[in-house]
């Protein structure tokens, strides 16, 4: 008699390990994923795990292609007799802005590489015939195209009354996504963890037990009512 023993995923190893996690989805999406799982037999939790299992694949191909593109671009920008062209149609913000980069998307190696390029091509300023030095705001607008994160602005600038105004700004922006999840908290009565019961006790309609393949039994069969949104279960394979 063969001993019945945890069936585990495909997806995933023996030795990997499911954790639960929860996120927020329309309710559009949430019936969808269910008559997905339906018709082709299998979990709603499996489902996700593939889709974020294809999701970081492609998104770690997109930067090794990032990365080749910037190294092109960057050498491409470097003139006959040395110095980087920061402007015009053949400069570095427009091969950028044309391939589809921004600067927010560089990782630390990557902006630290952009930078000493940037340091060179702003010495160069001035140096060279009908060409001035630009002031901390002019050099900082040439760049705003290609979606500078905050501190790149500041790097840029290098100037306090810049680095004041776009904290500033920044802090609004928090403040009225701030304001904008308290006012969604308190319209479907959603208590973060830490700021009421614990996890443990809550989604009691819909949620069920786990299965053998670690998937929820029953997700979501519960009252549904008039919510555009829903909370999601499902577990993940922790790497």
């Amino acid at each position: 008699m063969k001993k019945k023993g945890k069936r585990v995923s495909r997806l995933v190893n023996a030795d990997d390990k499911l954790v639960e996690a929860g996120f927020m989805v329309s309710l559009k999406d949430r019936e969808t994923l269910r008559e997905e799982a339906f018709r082709k037999k299998t979990s709603q939790s499996s489902i996700m795990r593939r889709v974020l299992k294809d999701h970081f694949k492609d998104e770690e191909q997109r930067r090794k292609d990032l990365g080749v593109k910037l190294e092109a671009i960057l050498d491409s920008c470097v003139g006959w007799l040395g110095g980087f062209e920061i402007d015009g149609e053949n400069g570095f913000v427009e091969r950028m802005y044309n391939a589809g980069l921004r600067l927010d998307e560089l990782n630390d190696d990557q902006w630290e590489r952009v930078k000493k390029s940037l340091q060179i091509g702003y010495e160069g300023y001035g140096q060279r015939i009908f060409t001035n030095k630009p002031s901390d705001r002019e050099f900082v607008g040439k760049f705003l195209k290609l979606n500078p994160s905050k501190k790149q602005r500041i790097w840029m600038g290098s100037g306090e009354s810049l680095e004041e105004e776009f904290e500033e700004e920044d802090s609004e922006e928090i403040k009225e996504e701030l304001r904008r999840d308290e006012e969604y908290k308190q319209k479907h009565g959603i208590v973060e963890e830490g700021e009421g019961e614990d996890l443990e006790g809550e989604g009691e309609e819909g949620e069920g037990d786990l299965d053998e393949e670690g998937d929820l039994e029953g997700e979501g069969e519960g009252e549904e009512g008039e919510e555009e949104e829903e909370e999601i279960q499902i577990e993940l394979v922790e790497e």
